[in-house]
């Protein structure tokens, strides 16, 4: 039998002035409670109109994500709405066990298609080879290392072959507590989560750009019968800045 419970997760959703825009996000799943089939997400900004916040509808994001019983995520779509950008794709993920194998992303945006391919090529103790092909026959490699200490991953280095760029997550208890983006052997860009002790939800999250920093700190008001926080904020420097629905499906 399955459940909807109507969540409002926080994250940082933020867009830059003309083409560019820039989104900070945590995932909605880390630490969910029961057998999850699938989880629906629907993000919207916040702006303050006469000192009082208003949701901005021009700015969206909307995630569905499937799960299998392994609770490994086997199909997720992506819409994105931001005033006149639209962007939409369909992620696909096979596993051997729960080790990712394949991955499909199909892309569309502004009229136009683009699908990346990323296959595992190689595998061993120490990681993983991927074969990253897009739709017109471009082919990279990326080299995935995991490490490990007596109970769980501690971290995954993730380095394109072709260009360098290099992302280094760390995992504390199975939590993701910090991801280092480098290009050049050069650092570009950080992002630290902290976790309450008590119930072990995300409390805060600071994330480095250059010589710009944005703290977000995230205030749960509302559980449901599973213990997932069902309503909640995103403040940014102290500003509400983003709130979500998400509904989740129960298998």
């Amino acid at each position: 039998m399955k459940t909807t419970t109507t969540l409002i997760l926080a994250f940082l959703f933020a867009v830059a002035v003309g083409a560019q825009e820039r989104f900070y996000y945590t995932t909605p799943y880390e630490g969910m409670q029961g057998d999850v089939e699938r989880v629906s997400v629907k993000a919207y900004l916040v702006d303050f109109v006469d000192n009082k916040p208003v949701v901005n509808k021009r700015f969206s994001r909307t995630e569905i994500s499937k799960f299998d019983e392994n609770g490994l995520v086997y199909e997720k779509k992506l819409s994105v709405y931001a005033a006149f950008i639209s962007m939409e794709s369909k992620t696909t993920y096979e596993y051997e066990g729960k080790e990712l194998q394949k991955r499909v992303l199909q892309r569309y945006a502004e009229g136009e298609k683009s699908i990346l391919v990323l296959k595992c090529v190689e595998r061993d103790d120490n990681g993983a080879v991927f074969e990253n092909q897009t739709s017109i026959g471009k082919a990279d490699t990326t080299y995935i290392r995991y490490d490990y200490d007596e109970q769980s991953m501690t971290s995954m280095s993730t380095k394109d072959m072709r260009t360098g760029s290099k992302f280094v997550t760390y995992y504390q208890d199975n939590r993701e507590v910090k991801t280092e983006a480098y290009e050049n052997g050069q650092l570009r860009s950080s992002q630290v989560k902290f976790y309450d002790p008590k119930d072990h939800n995300l409390a805060k999250m600071v994330v480095t750009q250059g010589d710009q920093t944005y703290t977000t700190e995230f205030k749960y008001t509302k559980f449901d019968d599973k213990g997932n926080w069902i309503e909640g904020e995103m403040t940014e420097d102290g500003l509400l800045r983003s709130v979500i629905t998400r509904s989740i499906f129960y298998r």
